[in-house]
């Protein structure tokens, strides 16, 4: 049976150089390909289409990038039903999206739209978020916290916070991604007491 197919609102299109890549913000899943492929596939997809005729409108579609009129709330809910019941090991927290260097290649600051705004995660979100983390990942032998930026140590509040509070999480890492030029002595031999790991970029 042809049906009609549209890009799923929780994928978000990114176009560089003839290329396209298609990032699924619920499923997490990417796609990645010449853009007048991706062009045409999504073309194809608008007018009443039948699984089996182009392998890469079938991909996108498999993979809830292109999805029928109301398939995204099905998506949405069936993940909603999830929280609480699914067991997780990591969790990612983006503390402060600005940064204090502009790296060409950065994923944040290339990739950051005029709209939006820098932003510094609060403590209060911090703990609503590892609230849900603790209480999700609990049973895991092994619980891993990153916390990221754009510059992470713009943020340093919320990062001791993060790093006091995960202290008492029982088989918890704690890593902070930095690009290392606002490391003081004091903050190296912080991190170093609470066992906290630093990568640097």
């Amino acid at each position: 049976m042809s049906k009609k197919y549209n890009l799923s609102e929780y994928a978000k299109r990114l176009d560089r150089e003839g290329y396209s890549a298609i990032f699924h913000g619920l499923t997490l899943k990417k796609a990645y390909g010449k853009r007048e492929v991706i062009d045409s596939a999504l073309v194809a997809a608008e007018k009443p289409y039948s699984l089996g005729i182009d392998e890469n409108v079938d991909s996108l579609i498999e993979n809830s990038f292109l999805t029928e009129p109301g398939q995204d709330e099905n998506i949405f809910g069936s993940l909603r039903d999830k929280i609480g019941r699914i067991k997780i090991s990591n969790i990612v927290m983006l503390v402060d999206n600005g940064c204090n260097y502009a790296c060409r290649y950065c994923q944040i600051e290339e990739n950051m739209e005029a709209k939006q705004k820098r932003f510094k995660m609060s403590s209060e979100t911090a703990a609503k978020a590892l609230d849900l983390y603790e209480k999700n990942s609990e049973g895991a032998s092994k619980r891993t916290v990153t916390i990221t930026g754009g510059e992470p140590l713009m943020n340093v509040p919320t990062v001791r916070y993060i790093i006091e509070r995960t202290r008492k999480i029982p088989n918890t890492r704690r890593i902070v991604f930095t690009n290392g030029s606002l490391v003081t002595e004091e903050l190296a031999n912080y991190f170093s007491k609470s066992d906290t790991l630093m990568l640097v970029s």
